[in-house]
């Protein structure tokens, strides 16, 4: 049976991310973590020049200190949501989420934990190359055409049909230059067979360190069916999403040599980044979001 869609339209995804939200802050002041604030509303001290209109009146009464509440362009950071949209991310069809479809919500999760620090964010599209690419604002103009490019990957219209992450990480590289934070959602599925792939992605993502940028990178997968690869024990049609390439067979035939290869790939990956100091985390699709506000809460707070 086809589940449910868990996302249904954009207004269902918006008020998703916002009900993701509020849980995981409401849940935050009973934790044991510390440094995070449900309200997020940054000030600054009044200096000789400021707009009187600008002073905040309920701090002034509350404190007898005059302070003025930052603005969209006072920002105190620039954040750069990098979506990857190749055909695997579109995996699995017909079930309540796809990879892309959860990556879409929590990307719109951390779209209102950033609104409420008053930070900017944008948001980039890549599969072999950049798609979409809406820079870093704190307005409402800019977050509705972030919701208005989820809408086509919704719709699952014009997708792109390969993927080169290596060539999207260098134009990435490239095109943001002024320094800030980067979180990427991928899969790590690559249209191109490259045997010193984890090699060659270091050497991609240091193009953005040497940039000075602070980077996550949220690793994407359904884990039962993609790293553990539990499928029933009987002739089965796979079918390659990027390459339409098929094999008929039984799982049990192969699947201890996936596992093997898959966990192999994915550690060289992650020993990788953390020899440079990037931040991996592997989320699986079936969980909740929690992991991923935390992550970037955490990361948030030691940029400051």
């Amino acid at each position: 049976m086809i589940e449910i869609k868990e996302i249904r339209s954009l207004e269902h995804l918006d008020l998703l991310a916002k009900k993701i939200v509020e849980g995981y802050l409401i849940g935050l002041h009973k934790s044991p973590y510390h440094g995070f604030s449900a309200e997020f509303r940054e000030h600054r001290i009044f200096n000789s020049g400021d707009p009187i209109k600008s002073i905040d009146q309920k701090v002034l009464a509350r404190t007898d200190r005059l302070y003025v509440k930052k603005f969209d362009e006072e920002t105190n950071l620039r954040c750069h949501l990098v979506l990857d949209v190749s055909p695997s991310m579109f995996y699995p069809k017909n079930e309540k989420r796809s990879k892309a479809d959860f990556s879409m919500v929590a990307i719109a999760s951390l779209m209102h934990l950033l609104k409420k620090q008053r930070d900017a964010y944008g948001l980039i599209t890549f599969s072999n190359q950049l798609h979409e690419v809406i820079a870093p604002k704190l307005t409402e103009s800019n977050r509705q055409r972030i919701f208005a490019t989820f809408d086509k990957y919704i719709a699952q219209k014009n997708l792109p049909n390969s993927s080169n992450i290596l060539e999207s990480i260098h134009q990435l590289a490239h095109h943001i230059n002024k320094r800030g934070l980067i979180v990427i959602f991928t899969d790590f599925f690559d249209s191109n067979e490259i045997e010193d792939f984890d090699l060659q992605f270091s050497k991609s993502i240091q193009q953005l360190l040497f940039k000075k940028h602070e980077i996550v990178i949220f690793h994407v997968l359904k884990n039962n069916k993609e790293v553990q690869f539990d499928f029933e024990n009987k002739p089965t049609e796979f079918i390659d999403i990027e390459s339409g390439e098929s094999v008929r067979i039984p799982s049990m035939a192969i699947q201890a040599e996936y596992q093997k290869s898959v966990s192999l790939k994915i550690e060289k990956i992650k020993n990788k980044c953390k020899q440079i100091g990037v931040d991996f985390v592997s989320v699986d699709i079936d969980e909740d979001y929690k992991k991923i506000l935390e992550t970037f809460l955490r990361k948030r707070a030691k940029i400051g």
